[in-house]
């Protein structure tokens, strides 16, 4: 019963033992008379010793392969504390430089028309620096089970439009970029706002940082689920990066110049699983980006 569950690992031990079983029986029959033979277990046991050499010898490998699998995990964690890093402080640069440059320019500015674009610009700015503290915050709560989630009836169109008059701001988008259908004008959920707020802002913000095409989001309710997708014409996803677009830290373009964490979509993934919804990507890279997101059992309107 001990060594069952580790014959894999223990397999020399195993045949170290089974080599003996015969000169043992063997010497117990020649001590019995029953039969008239050397006696040989003293020559077996050097075997035995053998195997178990060999076992420990593979034990050795073992381990080294396991140190060396560790090391490769250490190396592979670091590499991405330096992308979270270099993300991060990319992130803070860019938007610092853009207020900086605003306060600079300040009292420069005479004209009605360029006033008004510096406090666009300015919003745009402390918007973004907002959203990065609020995110850092809000997936650090995601993670520690620390979120103090609320279930309350909200209509999910109001939301929408909260978010896409956010996610316009932040990216500076013009008016009408992101188009937003709906089989119903009320589309009540029970749930937390806020959280679906953050959800569905970081997949229009990226649809409209990624892309210049316009981002469509269209809201279906049946009778078992609410699928929502959120589709733009830009770049895509590379085919090599879709399957860890999700994860931390992993941004879907190289491009350092679009403003990103590279946390959004995780925050997306993290939701989503505490709703019980299930998301799909599809991606054609150079041609477009599509998520769907597919909620079940929706509250009754």
């Amino acid at each position: 019963r001990t060594y069952g569950p580790y014959r894999d690992r223990l397999r020399f031990i195993g045949i170290g033992f089974i080599c003996l079983v015969p000169p043992v029986l063997n010497d117990m029959l020649t001590t019995m008379g029953v039969i008239h033979t050397p006696r040989i277990l003293v020559f077996a046991f050097p075997i035995f010793l053998g195997f178990i050499a060999l076992q420990l010898s593979d034990g050795i490998i073992q381990l080294n392969s396991a140190i060396k699998e560790q090391e490769k995990e250490l190396r592979q964690l670091e590499r991405k504390k330096t992308g979270t890093i270099l993300n991060i402080s990319q992130e803070f640069q860019h938007l610092f430089e853009g207020i900086k440059k605003l306060l600079d320019q300040a009292p420069e500015k005479k004209d009605g028309r360029a006033k008004n674009k510096s406090n666009r610009d300015l919003d745009c700015y402390l918007t973004n620096l907002e959203n990065l503290i609020l995110d850092s915050r809000l997936l650090s709560q995601l993670e520690n089970n620390e979120y103090p989630e609320r279930h309350v009836r909200f209509n999910l169109m109001d939301q929408m439009k909260l978010v896409v008059d956010r996610a316009s701001r932040a990216t500076q988008s013009r008016a009408g970029r992101v188009t937003v259908h709906s089989s119903s004008d009320e589309m009540i959920f029970r749930g937390d706002p806020e959280l679906f707020h953050a959800m569905m802002y970081h997949l229009v913000e990226n649809g409209l940082l990624y892309s210049e095409s316009d981002v469509e989001v269209r809201l279906v309710r049946d009778e078992r689920a609410i699928t929502i997708t959120v589709r733009d014409e830009g770049p895509g996803i590379p085919s090599d990066q879709q399957d860890r677009i999700f994860e931390k830290f992993v941004r879907g373009s190289d491009d350092h110049s679009v403003a990103g964490s590279g946390i959004g979509l995780t925050i997306v993934d993290e939701i989503a699983g505490r709703m019980g919804a299930s998301l799909r990507l599809d991606s054609g890279p150079g041609f477009y980006t599509s998520i769907e997101l597919y909620i079940p059992q929706p509250e009754a309107a």
